[in-house]
C-alpha cells in the first residue's frame, strides 16, 4: 500500500517513558497520556540528544525525521488511556466508547460474516439475526 500510494515514510520508536510499564522494553502498552508531549503540534517533547532515531530508511530510501505538524502511528490497539492493559474490555473505555461507537461495516464484511456464520451453525443466512451492539 505505502508503496502503491508513493508514502514516503520513516518509522521513529517512541520513547520508552511512555509505555505502561517504563522499564520493560518488552511491554506493548503504550499510555496515550504519556504519548501527547511528544506530538503535541510546534512544541513536541524532544530527547535530550535531539533525535529518537530512524528505526530504518523509509520505502525510497530516506531517512525522515519526525514531522512537527502530524503524527501517524502504525498500531493503536496497545494504547490504553489508563493503567489498564486491553481496556477495551471496561465499558468505560473512551475508544470503544467514543470511537468504536462510529464504526460501520461494508455490505460485502457484514455478508461475509453472515456466511460464516451460516456455515458455523448450519443455519441459511437469512436466519441469521441483524447484530446490534450497544455499550452501557
Amino acid at each position: 500500500m505505502l508503496n502503491h500510494l508513493r508514502f514516503d515514510i520513516s518509522y521513529t520508536r517512541i520513547p520508552g517513558e511512555t509505555r505502561n510499564v517504563v522499564w520493560s522494553r518488552d511491554d506493548d502498552f503504550v499510555d496515550f497520556g504519556h504519548i501527547v508531549p511528544y506530538i503535541f503540534p510546534g512544541k513536541p517533547l524532544r530527547h535530550p540528544s535531539g533525535s529518537y532515531g530512524i528505526m530504518h530508511d523509509s520505502p525510497m530510501g530516506h531517512r525522515l525525521d519526525p514531522d512537527e505538524q502530524m503524527s501517524c502511528f502504525d498500531f493503536l490497539y496497545y494504547a490504553t488511556s489508563s493503567h489498564e492493559t486491553f481496556e477495551w474490555k471496561f465499558p468505560w473505555s473512551p475508544a470503544w466508547r467514543r470511537v468504536a461507537t462510529h464504526m460501520h461495516f461494508t455490505d460485502e464484511l457484514v455478508d461475509t460474516v453472515k456466511g460464516y456464520l451460516s456455515r458455523m451453525l448450519k443455519s441459511p443466512e437469512d436466519a441469521i439475526p441483524p447484530v446490534s451492539v450497544s455499550l452501557p
